[in-house]
């Protein structure tokens, strides 16, 4: 007994992959710095930029001098 093929609309893992060659792409040639800007610009720019701000402002280690 084969199973049934079913068809999808959406293929998450082709769009993940589709996803991570273009950021490999934009990446490839830069080096470890240059990339960790990237990805901070990246985090600090995107759709869950007001979420991510608000999460390192409520765990920022405050000094006690």
């Amino acid at each position: 007994m084969t199973p049934t093929p079913i068809e999808k609309e959406f293929d998450c893992l082709a769009f993940k992959r589709e996803a991570q060659l273009k950021i490999y792409e934009k990446i490839k040639d830069m080096t470890a710095a240059e990339q960790a800007t990237y990805f901070q610009q990246a985090v600090e720019s995107g759709p869950f930029a007001e979420l991510w701000k608000s999460f390192r402002q409520s765990t920022k280690v405050t000094s006690h001098s």
